[in-house]
């Protein structure tokens, strides 16, 4: 058993496997979550998993948030959703242990505001290709198998690595990554594809993909990305079998490469709801500015244009106003169909 002390900030699903898992595998945890956010008995949080990673009832040590953490801790894990980890990191460096650090899971690009927080040598990028839902204050489903990558921001970090891939590996197959940044940005790219148009259609993924204009739109966002990484110098990693740098070819080979990779979304994933599309039914804040709208702003910083990212964006920050309603008809809106002109308007109302 390992004497690591381990603090895990987030008892969503993702988080309430993690923290659960490497509690039964005797691990010193600890579980920072929401009031009543589960069973509890005494100090302890009853977790039901069932699903892809067995059946079982395990109890985790838990509190309620991060200030209330008992100990310092070696390593914490922030698994809340990205516009509330930078506050969350924040108040984490309170319980650090000297050479204490963080781990955050990064699905999508807010490492920029972490990194002014905590600084590159403390934080660690988690990315986790498992998926579970959350069936009730108690009960925790994965519904898909997959691994995890680990990956550092600084530099003289193998040791850590190394004691992080073991320890995550009690969850689920881990590996180490020495490109964490081209990870983010390749989980990135496909979240902007799969949670934009699942919040602007409010279906799952299975009926809008249906929809050509769905492909076409697909295309642009990923384009438009990856112009940006190439301005950047990112080396964008694969996502599984698809490698974006021949995705975003022309040509008749490229074009029936991608029409094989839409049909192969759509049956692998055909009920999948978007998690963007579950904040605005829930009216919480989604993270559309940490997916298109990040494109958006690397391209005003780098003086470039995304056209189809801005107006997708655009469009969900209507939905969440109140200004606009999510549904299919959204995908046959005149600017996202025509993207280069709704740029040509939007200069036209900055230069008013």
């Amino acid at each position: 058993m390992d004497k690591i002390k381990i603090g895990v900030v987030g008892a969503g699903a993702v988080g309430g496997v993690i923290g659960s898992l490497l509690a039964e595998k005797g691990y010193d945890v600890e579980l920072a979550k929401r009031y009543n956010s589960a069973i509890t008995l005494d100090e302890y949080t009853a977790i039901e998993i069932t699903g892809a990673f067995g059946n079982r009832n395990i109890l985790v040590k838990s509190v309620n948030g991060v200030t209330n953490f008992t100990s310092k801790k070696d390593v914490i894990f922030v698994l809340t959703k990205a516009h509330d980890a930078p506050k969350v990191v924040e108040q984490c460096l309170n319980f650090l242990n000297p050479g204490g650090i963080i781990v955050s899971s990064q699905n999508v690009m807010n490492v920029e505001d972490m990194l002014k927080v905590v600084g590159q040598d403390k934080l660690f990028g988690l990315i986790i290709n498992w998926s579970a839902n959350k069936v009730n204050k108690a009960k925790i489903d994965v519904v898909k198998e997959g691994n995890m990558v680990i990956g550092s921001f600084g530099n003289n970090s193998d040791s850590y690595l190394e004691i992080l891939q073991r320890v995550l590996s009690s969850v689920a197959p881990t590996e180490i990554s020495h490109n964490i940044i081209g990870d983010i940005w390749c989980r990135t790219i496909i979240n902007s594809c799969i949670s934009s148009v699942g919040a602007l259609t409010g279906v799952s993924l299975g009926k809008f993909m249906l929809m050509p204009t769905t492909h076409t739109i697909f295309t642009r966002i990923i384009r438009e990305a990856m112009s940006l990484a190439q301005a950047l110098n990112v080396k964008v990693k694969n996502y599984g079998s698809l490698n974006y740098y021949e995705f975003i070819k022309h040509g008749i080979g490229p074009y029936f490469a991608r029409k094989k990779m839409y049909r192969y979304m759509c049956r692998q994933n055909a009920r999948f709801v978007s998690s963007c599309q579950r904040a605005i039914e829930n009216n919480t804040e989604s993270e559309i500015d940490y997916l298109n709208g990040y494109f958006v702003k690397m391209a005003n910083k780098l003086n470039m244009s995304v056209p189809t990212n801005k107006r997708i964006y655009d469009m969900i920050k209507e939905i969440e106003r109140g200004e606009r309603s999510m549904m299919v008809e959204n995908l046959l809106d005149y600017y996202l169909r025509h993207p280069k002109k709704y740029l040509k308007v939007v200069n036209v109302n900055k230069g008013e």
